[in-house]
């Protein structure tokens, strides 16, 4: 998922109108409004996206990047890239291993809103933390070893994954609203820097 924000010619051309003789400056004044508005419009695809999905901020900010503008690269971008992401960051219940008492059916909820069983799902240490995983066809009991201990399971399994965070942020509702803000914010600075150079 891409984020372009960038500008034109006439755009360049009002912002050296408006600072006569400081009309030099104007590729300085733009360059700094593009990387305002890349910076709201990444906090805002998060918040956005927190807005429907369980997932963590921090989650979704990893697996984004911004290209800056500058004085002779009048663009900026915000780029979302990302594998599917595991069940287990999303809401969970239980979300930790069940060793000594009797599994109960597991539920998970990638959106906001609702909580939905997964038959034959469960949760499991896999060494390295909590996972969801879930049997598969004619599953056999056998015994398995995980995090140093022997551990009963049902094989085969496979991992539960949720949905990419490109895939979350890309629908057109969240898209639209981020694109708003980052254009308010752009309009704001240009005003802003604008006024700055001139009181100079």
């Amino acid at each position: 998922m891409r984020v372009d924000i960038a500008t034109d010619r006439r755009a360049l051309r009002n912002i050296e109108r408006r600072l006569g003789a400081l009309e030099k400056k104007a590729p300085n004044v733009l360059s700094k409004s593009l990387n305002r508005a890349a910076t709201n419009a990444k906090k805002n695809v998060s918040v956005e996206t927190r807005k429907k999905y369980r997932l963590s901020a921090a989650k979704i900010k990893e697996t984004m990047n911004v290209k800056r503008a500058n004085y002779n690269s009048l663009s900026a971008s915000i780029i979302t890239r990302g594998n599917l992401i595991g069940l287990d960051h999303f809401k969970v219940s239980p979300s930790e291993p069940r060793h000594h008492t009797p599994p109960r059916s597991l539920k998970a909820g990638v959106e906001k809103g609702s909580l939905k069983k997964i038959p034959g799902a469960f949760v499991a240490n896999a060494g390295n933390g909590n996972f969801v995983f879930q049997r598969q066809g004619n599953a056999q009991h056998k015994s398995v070893r995980s995090g140093g201990r022997v551990i009963q399971s049902q094989l085969p399994i496979r991992r539960l994954f949720g949905p990419s965070v490109p895939q979350m942020v890309g629908n057109e509702e969240t898209m639209d609203v981020v694109r708003r803000n980052a254009q308010e914010m752009y309009d704001r600075t240009i005003d802003h820097e604008i006024e700055r150079m001139l009181r100079r």
